[in-house]
This record gives C-alpha cells, sequence and structure tokens, in this order.
C-alpha cells in the first residue's frame, strides 16, 4: 500500500508541476485529492469485487435496514453472527416479488430464539436492505454483510487501499481531469482525451484479466 500524498506527487512530477519551493502551483493539493477520489469512483464501478468488504452491523428493530456511512453499496448478506463473530443462522435472498409486501408490523419471534433467515434489496436503493423475520425490539443481534467501499481519500496521509494492478489506471484517470481543467487550451484538451483513452484501454484490459480469485471461482462453476 502506498499513501495519497506519494501518488499524489509523482503524478504532480508528470505534470511538471513539482519546482522546489512552488510544489502544486498550478494543481493545487486540494484539487489533487479531488481528482484521486473522483478517479477512484470511476475504477469502483467498474471493478465492485476489488472494493468489496465484508462488515459486521449491528441489526436494527424491524425489516428495514440502512448501511454504515462507510459502506457506499449492498452486496449481500451472508450470516447473523454472535458477539464473538460466530454464525448463528446463514441468510438466503429471497425472491424480489416480495419487495414491497412484507408487513414490518408482523410479530416478531422472541428476543433469546431471534434468528435472521432471508435478506432482500432494491437495487434502486443500494444504501437499504430487508431481513426477515422483522427483529425484535429491546436486544442486540450483530449481522455479517459485504458491502462495496470507496477507498477514503481524507488527505495526503491517507493510505491508498487500492490494488496496485489498477494504479495506472488510476493516474491515468487523475491526468485526464487535471487537463481537462483548462478547456481552453487545445493542447490541454489533447492531453486530456488521450489520459481518458489510456485509462479506458487499461480499464477494459483488467476487466479481460480474471483475478487469481475469479480464476478459481469460475472453475468450481
Amino acid at each position: 500500500m502506498t499513501t495519497v500524498g506519494i501518488l499524489a506527487t509523482e503524478i504532480s512530477d508528470y505534470l511538471v508541476d513539482q519546482e522546489p519551493g512552488f510544489e502544486f502551483e498550478h494543481w493545487s493539493e486540494r484539487a489533487v485529492l479531488t481528482y484521486i477520489r473522483d478517479a477512484l469512483r470511476i475504477l469502483v464501478l467498474n471493478f465492485k469485487g476489488e472494493f468489496t468488504k465484508t462488515r459486521r452491523i449491528q441489526l436494527q428493530p424491524g425489516v428495514q435496514q440502512v448501511l454504515p456511512a462507510d459502506c457506499d453499496e449492498f452486496v449481500r448478506a451472508s450470516a447473523q453472527v454472535d458477539t464473538r463473530g460466530k454464525p448463528v443462522s446463514y441468510l438466503r435472498r429471497a425472491s424480489s416479488a416480495t419487495i414491497g409486501v412484507l408487513d414490518s408490523t408482523a410479530c416478531p419471534p422472541g428476543r433469546a430464539g431471534y434468528r435472521a433467515r432471508t435478506y432482500q434489496y432494491d437495487s434502486s436503493n443500494k444504501r437499504e436492505f430487508i431481513v426477515e423475520p422483522p427483529v425484535p425490539e429491546g436486544a442486540v443481534f450483530w449481522l455479517e454483510i459485504q458491502c462495496v467501499q470507496v477507498p477514503a481519500v481524507d488527505s495526503f496521509d491517507s493510505v491508498l487501499e487500492l490494488p496496485a494492478h489498477l494504479i495506472p489506471a488510476l493516474k491515468e484517470l487523475v491526468l485526464y481531469y487535471a487537463y481537462g481543467v483548462d478547456q481552453e487550451s487545445v493542447t490541454a484538451r489533447v492531453y486530456s482525451d488521450a489520459h481518458w483513452k489510456n485509462a479506458a484501454a487499461l480499464i477494459s484490459v483488467e476487466r479481460a484479466t480474471p483475478s487469481i480469485d475469479n480464476v478459481d471461482t469460475i472453475k468450481r462453476e
């Protein structure tokens, strides 16, 4: 793992914007951070599997559940777990036909014997999902889920949680944004377009090249 600052300096060097005493003069640190965040969002859209994390969340009473702030998109719910993380029940995905007809006022099982059985979500609302039976009031239950997380880029000190093979595409996307700022310059527009095409080509190659995990999955299927 590298830091955002190291990556930003490498990009700024490429932009010839690291003259001693005048670092980040044309493209400010704040601007480069913004470009990196935007580039990461594009990579996440194309490689969700690379950014899917397992989280343990506390279930809320009823059926409706909301992702924690650092989760950007729900993927699946795998198991209800105890305080030590040991599974107590495994969930299956319910039919999409049940969305909108689940009764959150239905009487849930007793607190001591509660077990989550199914989950469901609407792809148009990626930050919420439903569990059945309804979670009873007055007790704490935990659920293990998988969700997509865009890497946090808060400052140059942030560790860049990005697989090494996606860094070249990230750099090309950042350069696309950097040159794209100066739309009145024909040269800058040409450079911006070139870096966008480079990024698209790299993303296309990565998407066509299965990772070791994907190869194993293909073999199992």
